[in-house]
This record gives C-alpha cells, sequence and structure tokens, in this order.
C-alpha cells in the first residue's frame, strides 16, 4: 500500500492503521506499505519514529523510488525497512547505459548486503528483466509480466499463467 506525505506526517497515522487492523481483523504482517524517499526525508526524526512504530506492529516497509530523491544512506540503517524499490527512470536505460547500470547494480549489492528485498520497478523487456536477474535483484515488476487489469481479469489471467507454468 502507498503512503503519501501526508498520511506519515499526519499525528494520528499510526492509531488509524492500528484502528483499521482491529475492524478488519486484519493482521501487519499481511502489508507491505510503500513510502516514497522524498516522503521520509521531509522530516527524519519523525518519519524514522513512524516507520519504526509500523515496523514494530509488523507492517513490512518498502522505500518506492530508490535512486530519485536524497538517497541518503543513513536512512538505511536509522529506519526499519524491508525493501528497496529500484525507480523505473534506472531500469529503463539498465541495458543501454553503463551508468545507469553500475547505479542498479550498486542499489542490488547495497540491498542485499543489508539483507533487504530488492524490487526492480518498471521492467519493460526479456532483456532486463535478464540482466536483472543476473544482477541478483529479488523481485521485478513492470508490463514485462502484465499491464494493470481489472481484478476479474485478473483472476482468469492468473488461472491461465498457473495452468502454463505447472504444463511448462
Amino acid at each position: 500500500m502507498n503512503v503519501s506525505a501526508n498520511q506519515l506526517r499526519h499525528p494520528g497515522f499510526v492509531e488509524q492503521l492500528r484502528t483499521i487492523l482491529l475492524a478488519t481483523k486484519s493482521e501487519a504482517e499481511w502489508f507491505e506499505l510503500e513510502i516514497t524517499e522524498h516522503a521520509m526525508m521531509e522530516d527524519v526524526e519523525h518519519s524514522a519514529r513512524v516507520i519504526n512504530e509500523l515496523a514494530d506492529m509488523g507492517f513490512s516497509i518498502a522505500i518506492d523510488d530508490f535512486g530519485t530523491g536524497y538517497s541518503s544512506l543513513s536512512y538505511l540503517k536509522n529506519f526499519r525497512i524491508h525493501t528497496l524499490k529500484i525507480d523505473l527512470s534506472f531500469i529503463h536505460d539498465v541495458t543501454a547505459d553503463w551508468q545507469s547500470s553500475a547505479v542498479v547494480r550498486s542499489i542490488i549489492s547495497l540491498g542485499s548486503g543489508l539483507g533487504l528485498d530488492i524490487v526492480a520497478e518498471g521492467v519493460e523487456t526479456e532483456e532486463q528483466a535478464n540482466l536483472l536477474t543476473e544482477f541478483g535483484c529479488t523481485y521485478l515488476q513492470g508490463y514485462y509480466f502484465g499491464r494493470p487489469m481489472p481484478a476479474n481479469d485478473y483472476i482468469n489471467w492468473l488461472s491461465v499463467n498457473e495452468c502454463n507454468s505447472v504444463t511448462s
């Protein structure tokens, strides 16, 4: 779930999530909260407190659009982060531009060294998917795998693709 900067700053945000979990009989462990670097860096001390409290509740925390904002490496140590999501601007050029490739490889290495899951956003080609897998990226997401679709279409897509993967 995406968390906006306004939500992160809101003094009752954590309590609202706690109330929603209780009302829906849901577990925090079922959710990953995605927070952009920019939102985190608006008020670092407040963000650290909120993120750590959410992590204590059991939420998984992802930094979305990693590499495009303020990219202070110190917050990787100070925040309870579980996932880095590499911004698609780096992924777009990863096969054609050595600098993008070097940045992506470095983020994957850094994140992996810290025990984080790494997600490459915006994967659109088989060549990108293969290179990112070779680099050791944990997860890939993007149009190469499927476009956004209504829930019913997804259910149909999933049943067809599960059958294809079982028979392959």
